[in-house]
């Protein structure tokens, strides 16, 4: 087994209760690794850690690493880096969309070979379509001080999306 996929397993066996790994990569310079790790908190609307939370996840899981040291293709020096996905963090469709169900969501998709962006409001998945409304925040609104906008349904289909993130309305 290759060091990559023990410090996969390892990592999620340093997690605490209410979070998950979002995304991990490693990258080399010389004999030396470097670790990231994007942790995500499932008690959070936004799926952000606090500080404090990352600290501890980077404390126990450099602890739970000695395991590594006996695997052939281990790098001998290496460094942990965890942070948070940050705010307006992107949504892995369709696994995450239920979960940010109640936020407006930045969503690129392909349009007859063009690609289109909105901010839209999760609805429904039936199959591989996707089910969306025109999300009611200030950037969708036509006038700035107007409290109505004009709602439109999309439908997308799974291959059509490029790219979802969570957005935040200033």
């Amino acid at each position: 087994m290759l060091w990559e996929e023990k410090l996969s397993e390892i990592a999620k066996d340093a997690l605490t209760p209410g979070f998950k790994i979002h995304d991990l990569k490693v990258s080399y310079h010389n004999r030396e690794a470097k670790i990231m790790i994007v942790l995500d908190n499932l008690n959070d609307p936004y799926g952000s850690p606090r500080v404090e939370d990352c600290e501890t996840f980077a404390r126990l899981l450099k602890l739970k690493l000695i395991e590594l040291d006996e695997i052939e293709d281990c790098p001998q020096n290496y460094a942990i880096e965890v942070s948070s996905p940050g705010a307006e963090r992107e949504v892995k469709v369709p696994d995450d969309l239920e979960r940010f169900k109640k936020q407006p969501m930045r969503v690129a998709y392909n349009k007859e070979g063009k690609r289109e962006e909105r901010i839209l409001s999760y609805i429904d998945i039936q199959g591989e379509q996707i089910y969306w409304v025109t999300a009611d925040v200030k950037k969708n609104r036509k006038n700035k001080t107007a409290m109505k906008i004009k709602k439109e349904d999309y439908k997308i289909s799974i291959p059509d999306v490029i790219k979802v993130n969570l957005h935040l309305d200033f």
